[in-house]
């Protein structure tokens, strides 16, 4: 056999078997692709998800509230079990930077200042029983979360007992983020998918907090009203910011819906 006709017969058995590889997709069904938008939900009773403040004899009135996040996921199937995932994610709320005690401050100019959180993870989603991505599954994810949060305007009176008007600037926070989730996919005419579950996330800017893991911010990250927009006061600000993110993405359910490809 020459040269020409073994480069000939290679390039022929090559191809075939390229193709015989896209026709035996590991996948259920032989799909490859899981694309899905995920709403991440929480009940939340200490922190706030609206800029309304409810003040009531001088103490703020803490309500009940749910915490919302929206993350677009891609799933790619590697093998039978397992998918490769890329996610964006991005959610807005509010979070407290006060005492309970509100006697100096104006309180008809009092709100909850906003923060946007947008970022992206990449991991893993390794299923138990049925092919990817059909079934119960677990998922390893690491990225990244940046955070903006926005100025403070506030009235607080001065050593004369007048009110004065203060400002603390915002600013931008990123941290790398670290995820496990739990959930089960179920497929409908071999193509729509819905799914659920829970997902545990651990965004690491929380630990620049002086209370990371404390629920009020009493013994934290006290913001000084009297002090302005002093550079304490600022990063006091954005870690009160930090730690409210971090509480809200610590533990969501999760719900979904997509189409595989």
């Amino acid at each position: 056999m020459n040269r020409l006709t073994y480069i000939i017969v290679l390039a022929i058995f090559t191809s075939s078997a390229l193709l015989a590889q896209n026709k035996n997709v590991p996948g259920y069904m032989g799909k490859r692709w899981n694309l899905q938008y995920q709403a991440y939900l929480f009940p939340s009773y200490i922190n706030p998800n609206t800029s309304k403040v409810k003040v009531d004899d001088n103490e703020l009135d803490r309500s009940l509230s749910v915490n919302f996040q929206s993350h677009i996921t891609a799933g790619y199937t590697y093998s039978k079990k397992m998918e490769f995932l890329a996610e964006y994610h991005m959610s807005s709320t509010n979070f407290n930077p006060y005492s309970d005690y509100l006697y100096d401050y104006d309180t008809d100019q009092l709100y909850y200042p906003g923060l946007k959180a947008k970022g992206g993870a990449i991991g893993i989603r390794l299923y138990s029983k049925h092919f990817s991505p059909l079934g119960s599954h677990i998922s390893f994810k690491v990225g990244f979360t940046k955070l903006d949060v926005e100025d403070l305007n506030y009235s607080y009176k001065n050593t004369n007992g007048l009110p004065q008007q203060f400002t603390i600037s915002g600013g931008s926070k990123v941290a790398p983020t670290l995820s496990v989730g739990f959930g089960t996919n179920r497929v409908i005419k071999d193509f729509f998918v819905l799914s659920y579950g829970l997902d545990l996330s651990l965004y690491t800017g929380i630990f620049n907090s002086a209370s990371p893991l404390s629920l009020l911010d009493d013994f934290g990250n006290y913001v000084y009203p009297s002090a302005g927009n002093s550079e304490s006061n600022q990063e006091a600000y954005l870690q009160t910011a930090e730690q409210r993110y971090g509480l809200m993405s610590m533990v969501n359910f999760k719900l979904g819906f997509g189409i595989l490809l």
